[in-house]
């Protein structure tokens, strides 16, 4: 009985995931556009950034590291900061539960955790697929020192950080049982996530007291701590810290969406779509 449950949760599953990956690659120029030429757009404007920063200080390196590590971490922050990006699925959620079209879900075989999270790890398992080359092309092209030995563990990294934060994302759509519009809070938590994560610069670059409360949050396996094991800037021991942040972080996100669901559905009314 367990074994039969087990093998129908992983069908579901992987049909779900399937389901979103023929929907994104029905507009092949959108998912174009998403996965690749936003993050190489970014790169530029950031790498240009970089590089003014070196040319005008006049020194070699800063914290130690010399202007190709920083330009190997915007290629790559490109990418995994996208990659890491969130706000798509969350949006649809809250939809969902505002519009009332909810209903044609809650009445499946499935949950609406898991209807929308095996979507969205399909969603990135295929950006994932599709970007990644691009980043590695231009790392090797501009003789980046990567540790490509550590890739895998940097994208376990990644993907314990999307199931982080969707759970954080499907908190902030059942709060839409209880206020009638929670866009404030999507924006709000997507700016924390961007501050955060180490999309915008190295984390390691903040004042030590600061950045050491910072790297002991699961935010920063998102996109800083993956960069840093490809990039040097730290070691394979962060791996443990970052899976164990991950692990409490998420388990509490989801005991709430859990509370967060139970009360609310227990007075939703269901007179939408």
């Amino acid at each position: 009985m367990i074994a039969f449950r087990f093998s129908s949760l992983i069908r579901r599953n992987l049909a779900t995931a399937r389901l979103a990956i023929l929907s994104q690659l029905e507009y092949r120029l959108n998912f174009f556009v998403d996965a690749c030429l936003q993050p190489l757009l970014l790169i530029a404007v950031e790498g240009v950034l970089w590089w003014s920063i070196f040319s005008s200080s006049g020194s070699a390196t800063i914290k130690g590291f010399p202007r190709d590590a920083y330009l190997a971490y915007v290629v790559w922050a490109g990418f995994f900061g996208r990659l890491s990006a969130n706000w798509m699925y969350e949006s649809k959620m809250c939809r969902e539960i505002e519009l009332g079209t909810i209903n044609a879900i809650i009445t499946r075989p499935i949950s609406f955790y898991e209807y929308y999270f095996s979507q969205f790890m399909g969603y990135k398992a295929l950006c994932t697929a599709a970007s990644l080359i691009i980043p590695i092309i231009i790392s090797v092209g501009a003789g980046f020192s990567i540790r490509w030995f550590y890739l895998p563990a940097a994208l376990a990294l990644l993907f314990g950080y999307l199931a982080f934060t969707y759970t954080l994302s499907y908190c902030v759509a059942v709060c839409g049982f209880f206020t009638t519009r929670v866009s404030s809070f999507t924006a709000v938590k997507n700016f924390t996530l961007w501050l955060l994560c180490g999309d915008l610069f190295p984390l390691d670059l903040l004042p030590y007291p600061l950045a050491r409360i910072i790297l002991a949050l699961p935010f920063c396996c998102g996109v800083y701590l993956p960069i840093s094991l490809l990039t040097g800037r730290q070691s394979l021991e962060v791996v443990p810290q970052g899976c164990l942040s991950l692990a409490i972080g998420t388990l509490l996100a989801g005991y709430l969406g859990r509370v967060l669901w139970r009360r609310g559905i227990s007075t939703y009314a269901g007179t939408g779509a």
